[in-house]
């Protein structure tokens, strides 16, 4: 009995002593811990120890000539219930941190076998070469491995396939010259930008003009008030549109003779009334000098109706 319980105990601690464990993406050893030319993570020896060997001097010679980072990760299992399988292989990268911050030129092959699931993840100063298309490809070319769990024939022939492609004469001198997909993206917007420049120069173009006419019956101080006002908010958006509201800023600055006042119709007869000069008194005219009020007058030829204005100054 007694040789029966221990039998029964030696199996069960045997069998907890080798559960593979689930991982979270933050419990994957880093490969690193054993020195600098180490890129393989296979904890749970999902990878026979010659193809760890054949992968890390794989990945060094990788990233001696291209700067490209490579590392691998062969696990059993992993918390499917916090994470997808993109998930945590993005998390992983991330945490590992895995290419240089300059160029951000890493790779990561993350394969779980419990899910039989396999990864790639890059950094954006790779990925316009391993595109999300292209690591597709490279995996549908080696899946039979992993579908037949030859996990050791078919992570040797992946990772094959991306050095030979990241080592071809056009992607390896872009590698080499630290090219980064975000110079077409900062292409495009800055294109984006002054097409919507020129959108808001014209609109502002208009504005302007309307604004220079002024309103009928407007006095002139009042409208050159109001084109010093819009001359300000145009040196204020040169900071965001330079081009566009410095043209617009200069127009205000050095053409005031455009601003043109507009004549008022007579409320009688509805003729087109003439300005004629004012009678003011030393209160009006203080406030003139101050540009406190503008005071005008206004004579309608047809049935001489008058009628005075007095408007901000």
């Amino acid at each position: 009995m007694k040789r029966y319980l221990l039998t029964v105990m030696s199996l069960l601690a045997f069998v907890f002593c080798t559960r593979a464990e689930v991982y979270t993406h933050e419990t994957v050893p880093s490969p690193k811990v054993q020195g600098q030319h180490y890129y393989v993570a296979n904890p749970d020896s999902v990878l026979f120890l010659e193809t760890e060997q054949e992968l890390n001097a794989l990945c060094t010679r990788l990233n001696t000539n291209t700067g490209v980072e490579m590392a691998i990760v062969a696990i059993n299992e992993y918390d499917t219930e916090r994470y997808t399988s993109y998930g945590f292989a993005l998390r992983l990268f991330n945490h590992w941190g895995i290419g240089t911050s300059e160029q951000n030129t890493g790779v990561l092959i993350f394969l779980a076998r419990q899910e039989r699931d396999i990864q790639i993840i890059t950094g954006d100063g790779v990925a316009g070469m391993l595109t999300d298309g292209k690591c597709g490809e490279l995996l549908d070319d080696n899946l039979f491995y992993f579908a037949n769990n030859n996990f050791d024939e078919g992570m040797l022939s992946l990772c094959k396939d991306i050095e030979d492609f990241l080592m071809l004469d056009v992607n390896r001198g872009e590698l080499m010259l630290g090219w980064s997909p975000d110079d077409t993206i900062i292409s495009d917007v800055f294109s984006w930008w002054i097409i919507i420049g020129f959108i808001i120069l014209i609109l502002m173009a208009r504005l302007g003009y309307k604004r220079l006419k002024g309103k009928p019956g407007q006095s002139e101080e009042n409208v050159l008030k109001r084109a010093q006002d819009a001359q300000m908010g145009m040196g204020c958006l040169c900071w965001f549109f330079p081009i566009p509201m410095l043209f617009l800023y200069l127009f205000y600055k050095f053409f005031p003779k455009h601003a043109e006042v507009q004549p008022m119709n007579c409320n009688k007869c509805g003729h087109v009334m003439e300005r004629v000069p004012m009678k003011l008194s030393e209160a009006q005219l203080k406030e003139m000098e101050l540009k406190v009020y503008a005071y005008e007058k206004w004579h309608c030829p047809e049935c001489g109706a008058e009628q005075s204005v007095k408007q901000e100054g």
